[in-house]
């Protein structure tokens, strides 16, 4: 999958910034892989890591260096082969195969022979994921900055949920550095795509809606009471401008709980938040946070009854936050799925925890009966896993 490139002298906003984007490629790690136990409870060290990556689309000031696409690159960042722990743990970046990312480079003297390294000491913050196939159109980008903002735009109006996530998170704290160009950008890309102004809108409101005493509600964005540099961070003229082109305030809430249930599937699935990987699910969590404020609404109800049935990823773990508040109306449903979930390795953490807790607290004698046998059949191929399920059903 494609991965985007930046490569600098300085730092994120500076003039010396070229960009480049292309495929991740494996990850090396130079030391010793350390593999700790679990119950251990300590982060594995940071640590020098070697990534390849192969360029998709450049940019680079005149006089730098700049690969062309399809070249192999290695680049070098402070990472971390091992679970994260603790309340405040150093965030690093993860460069990982089939993820496509923003990534800005320090100038390489001798890019033959050394890995490209990250700009600034650790790289986080700065690697952003962002959509692989370019669709915004005009001119090509003439400095670092253009090609940010077209980076970000193109994520914004076609990326996936988990890349149009991403995007807006940059936007709102990076507003004053994107904006006013990539409105335009945006309003041509979106056009009168009511469905993508509503994630968008939804993807500010989740990440920024609950950064006060009281919510920000649906119905006060769209009746405008967005304060700048405020509700939205750096970001509220963009969030402003995508209510705005919902039009129609009948259906617009509605619209945007569908759209954020319907996201959570995909940020669950693409987290890689596995069992004992200990990766952060920053956008699902924020998401249920949020849409507990609508938990009698229901639209929420009946959507969320719908992808329990669907089985999408992630819905156990809403179906667990809004039981947690007292919403159960759909809890037959969540306890059935949170059956298949307890059966399927490799699902996404989060999801397992809601599903466990689901059965746990709702479910009855058969119901809980039925799931103990699903423990005793990983006892004889997941010895870790079963561990796990018997101590969360305590």
């Amino acid at each position: 999958m494609p991965l985007s490139l930046l490569e600098s002298k300085g730092n994120l906003r500076g003039a010396t910034i070229g960009c480049w984007q292309g495929f991740a490629g494996s990850v090396q790690v130079q030391k010793e892989s350390r593999h700790l136990d679990p119950a251990s409870a300590q982060s594995a060290p940071a640590e020098y890591m070697v990534s390849e990556v192969q360029v998709l689309r450049a940019y680079a000031q005149p006089g730098a260096s700049r690969p062309q696409p399809g070249d192999i690159l290695k680049t070098r960042f402070l990472g971390r082969d091992g679970p994260i722990f603790g309340p405040c743990p150093q965030e690093l970046p993860e460069i990982e195969a089939d993820r496509v990312l923003l990534l800005p480079l320090q100038s390489n003297s001798n890019p033959t022979s050394e890995p490209w390294k990250l700009i600034g000491v650790e790289g986080f913050g700065i690697t952003v994921p962002v959509h692989a196939e370019m669709g915004v159109s005009g001119r090509s980008p003439t400095d670092s900055r253009s090609f940010t903002i077209r980076a970000i735009a193109n994520s914004l109006s076609l990326g996936t949920p988990s890349e149009m996530f991403a995007a807006s998170l940059r936007v709102g704290t990076e507003g004053n550095y994107l904006l006013p160009e990539l409105i335009p950008l945006l309003d041509a890309a979106v056009a009168s795509n009511r469905n993508r102004w509503a994630a968008i809108a939804g993807s500010m409101l989740v990440l920024y809606g609950n950064n006060r005493e009281v919510p920000l509600t649906v119905g006060e964005a769209l009746a405008g009471r967005i304060a700048v540099n405020g509700h939205f961070g750096q970001g509220s003229p963009v969030a402003a401008d995508a209510f705005q082109k919902l039009l129609n305030p009948a259906d617009a809430q509605a619209l945007i709980i569908k759209t954020l249930i319907d996201n959570t599937a995909d940020y669950a699935e693409q987290s890689r938040n596995t069992l004992f990987s200990y990766k952060d699910d920053s956008a699902l969590k924020m998401t249920a946070s949020f849409l507990v404020n609508y938990r009698s609404d229901p639209v929420l109800v009946e959507s969320l009854r719908l992808a329990l049935r669907k089985d999408h990823a992630g819905s156990s773990f809403l179906a667990w936050r809004l039981a947690e508040q007292g919403q159960i109306d759909y809890i037959i449903d969540a306890v059935a799925r949170a059956l298949k979930v307890a059966d399927r390795p490799g699902a996404n953490v989060n999801d397992l925890f809601g599903a466990l807790a689901v059965v746990r607290e709702y479910g009855n004698d058969r119901e809980r009966s039925q799931l103990a046998g699903i423990v005793a059949k990983h006892r004889e191929t997941d010895a870790e896993l079963a561990a796990f399920l018997s101590r969360q059903m305590q």
